[in-house]
Order: structure tokens, then C-alpha cells, then sequence
């Protein structure tokens, strides 16, 4: 699988503030790409490079090998759907949908059948002759997603497209992108500062962070093997003991706990503990190597699941478990947690 876009050293700056430094990432064909990161972290910015609203400071942007810094918005096979959804009130959803067909004077039997064929994707054929303030939230974004896709670009980028839409509407439209990315065979490029958002959609995610690229990988990977400090906190919850990393061992402040597989080097480093790999066990147990006594802090029932916060003499916060289904726990009870070395990530630094 080749690339569609290729990202070379790109560099953005707003007078004193660098919004992208010297940013590298390519993205490939047929892709359900995101990028991820908190408010600030350059991620539009990158977008909006990508669709030719900005121009950067330095470096390339390849299209299918092809330089497009410089090529005007219009002039790219590319569409972006963005987070107000821009549809023309006095149109209706039909009209809306083929304004840019029109615009391009294309045949109008063809603008009929691309049309319908894409409302018929999207569920909106029965809708087809209303207008925007007679549609839902949810509604209102699958014309707006309809209106970017039936012109058949070679990339769409999509600034945040689901955050005006409430919890429920938008975990049903993140199926509904996926599938559509899917039919319809083009590259989509998001924006999300929600990680629960990208680890469902995306086939490969970018975490971004003070205008660079951290680390771009699958979203398992990027789970079980973050390879920064800040991607690890950021993607899902993480507990971290830091301490001096050494050849088989990491000793911190409660103990001393056996490395895993494949360690990066030595010197100062946390151990990364996901919490749903973490055990819990009534009663003072063994402290030692992998395994640390405590007393529990907090317990908050989710339905499929609970979250144990307890706390540990010598570290400067709880530690997480979480345990499948509803837990039981007295505050104040003493537990011992203990994990397999092969669960943990070492970060230096």
C-alpha cells in the first residue's frame, strides 16, 4: 500500500509561536488516518497545510509525489468537512449535496446518480427534500459528509466532525464513518483531540504534542508499546513509578520490580503499569519485586467495569486497577497489587 500524502519537514510559526516543528509523517492509501493530540498541539494547523488554507514556513507536502505547497485550496483533489458542517439553510438536502457537482458543470444525470447513490449510503434518501433546520444534529452531519465525499476527492480531511453531536449520536456516526470510509474507498484524515474517538476509528494514529509528531502507529500498538513519556499519559489511563532503570531491575521509591522483555537501555526511567493488567488481592501480601501493598483509596463502578484507585506509602498519587465488572471494596481496606514483568513499558528519561 502506497502513500497518498507525504509530510516532509514542515515548519509553521505564528509570529512567536511555532505551531509545527519540523513535523515528518506519512499517510497511506485508502487509510482511516488521525491525528491526535491536545488543544494547541499543532494538529489543525497540519490540516489545514493539508487542504491549502496555510501555507508553511518550510518543507513539502506530497501528494501522490507531487509538491502541492502553493496550490490553492480548489486546485487539490482534496475536500474538508468541517465542524459547523456549512450547509446552505435554503437548500435542501438534495440541492446541498449536489451544489459542488454543479459548480464542476457536471452532467446532470451523473449528479443525479452520484446523489442518490450517496444518500442511500449514508441513510438520508427518505430526507432528501428537507432542509438543514428540519434535520438532527446527526443528520445534519451525514449531509455535510455526503456533500465531502460525492465529489469523490483523493483525501478528506475532517476537523473534529463529531463534537456539536451528543455521547450516544456520536459513537453511532463513528460506526458510520468507518463503514463509509470503507465503500467509498478514500483516504480520511481527522482531527480528534478524543482518544476513544481515534483508538476506534483509526487504522494508524499520529499523537501530537507542542507542535511535533511523537509517534505514529496502529492504535493497539500504540497502547501496549507507547514510546514517549507523554503518549503513554495520554493514550488511556497509565500508572508510572519512576526510579533508575537498571540491567534486569528498576528501583524506585517502594521497591525494586523486574523489567520486561526488551528494555530500552539504563538510567532514569518510569515503569508503565496499565491498570487492567495490574492484580488485587485482599490482605497484606509479600511486597516486593512485582508486587506492592497499599490500602484502597476509591472505588467507582462503571458497569462493565471498576476502578480501584489505591494508595501507596512513598508515591505521590494512587495507583489504578481496573477489574471486569462490579468490585466490592471497603476505603481503607488493605490490598496487594502485582503484575507480570512482560506488561509493563520502560520509558528512560
Amino acid at each position: 500500500m502506497g502513500n497518498v500524502i507525504e509530510v516532509v519537514s514542515v515548519t509553521k510559526t505564528f509570529g512567536d509561536v511555532t505551531a509545527l516543528d519540523e513535523v515528518s509523517l506519512q499517510i497511506r492509501e485508502n487509510e482511516f488516518f488521525a491525528l491526535l493530540g491536545p488543544s494547541g498541539c499543532g494538529k489543525t494547523t497540519l490540516l489545514r497545510i493539508l487542504a491549502g488554507f496555510e501555507t508553511p514556513d518550510s518543507g513539502q507536502v506530497l501528494l501522490d509525489g507531487t509538491d502541492i505547497v502553493g496550490v490553492k485550496p480548489f486546485r487539490r483533489p482534496v475536500n474538508m468537512m468541517f465542524q459547523n458542517y456549512a450547509l446552505f439553510p435554503h437548500m435542501t438536502v438534495w440541492r446541498n449535496v449536489a451544489y459542488g457537482l454543479r459548480q464542476e458543470n457536471i452532467d446532470k444525470a451523473e449528479i443525479d446518480r452520484r446523489v442518490g447513490e450517496i444518500l442511500e449510503m449514508v441513510s438520508l434518501s427518505p430526507l432528501a427534500e428537507r432542509k438543514p433546520h428540519q434535520l438532527s444534529g446527526g443528520q445534519s452531519q451525514r449531509v455535510a459528509l455526503a456533500r465531502a465525499v460525492v465529489k469523490r476527492p483523493r483525501v478528506l480531511l475532517l476537523d473534529e466532525p463529531l463534537a456539536a453531536l451528543d455521547r450516544q449520536i456520536r459513537g453511532e456516526m463513528q460506526l458510520e464513518l468507518k463503514r463509509l470510509q470503507h465503500e467509498v474507498g478514500i483516504t480520511f484524515v481527522i482531527v480528534t483531540h478524543d482518544q476513544d474517538e481515534a483508538m476506534s476509528m483509526a487504522d494508524r494514529i499520529a499523537v501530537m504534542s507542542d507542535a511535533r509528531v511523537l509517534q505514529v502507529d496502529d492504535p493497539v500498538s500504540l497502547y501496549e508499546n507507547p514510546q514517549d513519556l507523554f503518549v503513554a499519559g495520554f493514550i488511556g489511563t497509565m500508572n508510572f513509578l519512576p526510579g533508575e532503570v537498571g540491567a534486569e531491575t528498576i528501583s524506585t521509591a517502594v521497591g525494586d520490580f523486574v523489567l520486561p522483555p526488551g528494555r530500552p537501555g539504563a538510567g532514569p526511567g518510569r515503569l508503565a503499569v496499565r491498570p487492567e493488567t495490574i492484580g488485587l488481592s485482599l490482605g497484606e501480601g509479600e511486597a516486593g519485586r512485582n508486587s506492592l501493598r497499599g490500602t484502597v483509596a476509591d472505588v467507582s463502578f462503571y458497569g462493565a467495569m471498576t476502578h480501584v484507585h489505591v494508595e501507596v506509602e512513598g508515591l505521590d498519587r494512587p495507583l489504578v486497577v481496573t477489574n471486569q465488572g462490579p468490585l466490592r471494596l471497603e476505603i481503607g481496606a488493605a490490598v496487594t497489587l502485582t503484575w507480570p514483568p512482560e506488561a509493563a513499558v520502560v520509558l528512560l528519561g
